[in-house]
């Protein structure tokens, strides 16, 4: 009865993590280039003592961090920072704590003259610097990151390559998503801007995460905590039955 009660409470522990882990999913529904977070998977390990008698069980947790890759919608919007990832590909940003990869292409000029996209995040240049970006008068970004601006005051027809976003495939890496929210490779580290990405201006990737999709999964995973809740039920009135057989009749 220990292990059935001990399997359902862990079970019912880790159902409540994915139902936060499908909310999450369904409050970034309109991020440009959010990837969905996949649920976590766990198995119930038996922990038993030398006796045999007394057995404690634990919850070993497996697909943490995995995200789902299927690319977001594309969608013009005629914005000349708004910049999507065709097929495979990330750019590298930087957070205030940490460094990372992400598909989220909202770019805009902050107040220092630094690019960055939608959540704030630096993105870098191929040198994994921050790009400043001086006024303009007009800026385009070419299919491999390259950014040409007419600066703002100058001659007719003069243009000034101020960087190139740093892209990359990151062929034959396992990319998980670390708790920062940040994309890394398995080791936590990143692999080397490779520049083979193809980017499209005026463009916005918008989240590949579905709704309808994390609606059912949240039912699902209602139904799975109630049956878990008459699975201990059961446990309490077997054991409750099996004490009662034992007594000794007065």
């Amino acid at each position: 009865m220990d292990k059935m009660i001990h399997t359902a409470l862990n079970s019912m522990h880790m159902i409540t993590q994915n139902q936060s882990m499908n909310a999450q999913n369904l409050s970034n529904l309109n991020v440009p280039g959010y990837r969905r977070d996949l649920g976590i998977e766990f198995e119930t390990t038996y922990l038993e003592t030398k006796e045999g008698l007394d057995a404690k069980a634990f919850a070993t947790r497996t697909n943490v961090g995995v995200f789902s890759s299927k690319p977001g919608h594309i969608n013009p919007t005629g914005e000349d920072l708004d910049v999507a990832v065709q097929g495979p590909g990330f750019f590298f940003i930087k957070t205030k704590d940490a460094t990372g990869l992400s598909r989220r292409g909202d770019f805009n000029v902050n107040a220092d003259g630094i690019l960055v996209n939608g959540a704030g995040e630096t993105v870098l240049s191929d040198g994994l610097e921050p790009i400043a970006v001086p006024p303009y008068k007009s800026i385009s970004v070419a299919e491999n990151g390259a950014i040409i601006v007419e600066p703002l005051g100058g001659e007719p027809g003069t243009t000034q390559n101020v960087g190139i976003i740093a892209t990359t495939l990151a062929s034959g890496e396992e990319i998980f998503k670390d708790k920062d929210g940040l994309l890394k490779t398995v080791t936590g580290g990143l692999p080397e801007p490779d520049q083979k990405v193809i980017l499209m201006q005026k463009h916005l990737e918008g989240s590949n995460i579905n709704a309808v999709e994390e609606m059912i999964v949240s039912l699902d995973q209602q139904r799975q905590f109630e049956l878990n809740v008459k699975l201990i039920k059961i446990a309490k009135d077997l054991d409750e039955a099996a004490t009662n057989l034992m007594r000794m009749p007065q």
